[in-house]
């Protein structure tokens, strides 16, 4: 008796853990490797649609700046990681959507200036799409909150971690 309890609920786990396999991606040509080594960055396509039928971000592309607006502040985000460029431009063209966004908080304001008039950046060199980065290591708190404690964050090798509930991904710029 114990053993037939013991499938019964483990029946739902292991058929949850298939669904939301499946659901996102489970592997094929949507996989965009992590160059950061941190994981597996999955495209996640809108329904019915091919993920991207190119395969490829054409090379003349050099950056995108995307801009999050969170609360009625904006942080902005030079980004040069290709996987995450490709996911960035797919999102704005309407063939994908997002849920967060992620990478290492560095002091300034960016490369570019881009993320004037904060003093600290998101290094865009290997930001993270969709994928929650581990909660030990990352903040998810308004751009005011990590401005107040950006020195602490930054030598802690703090992510910066910005959600679809909090944020609106505003505008993406792609720079050739």
């Amino acid at each position: 008796m114990p053993t037939d309890v013991a499938r019964l609920v483990a029946l739902p786990v292991v058929l949850v853990l298939l669904v939301a396999l499946t659901a996102c991606g489970g592997g094929g040509d949507e996989e965009l490797l992590d160059p950061g080594g941190l994981g597996v960055v999955d495209f996640i396509p809108v329904p019915g649609e091919e993920a991207d039928p190119a395969g490829e971000l054409p090379p003349d592309i050099t950056a995108v700046l995307a801009r999050f607006v969170i609360g009625s502040s904006t942080v902005r985000v030079w980004v040069t990681d290709r996987g995450a460029m490709k996911q960035l431009i797919a999102i704005q063209e309407g063939r994908g959507s997002w849920t967060h966004f992620s990478g290492l908080l560095r002091p300034g304001p960016g490369v570019e200036n881009e993320n004037v008039p904060w003093s600290w950046h998101i290094d865009g060199r290997a930001v993270i799409v969709n994928i929650p980065h581990d909660p030990l290591t990352s903040v998810d708190g308004t751009p005011e909150y990590i401005e107040t404690n950006h020195e602490d964050l930054i030598r802690d090798d703090v992510h910066y971690q910005i959600t679809s509930a909090t944020a609106a991904l505003a505008e993406v710029v792609v720079y050739r």
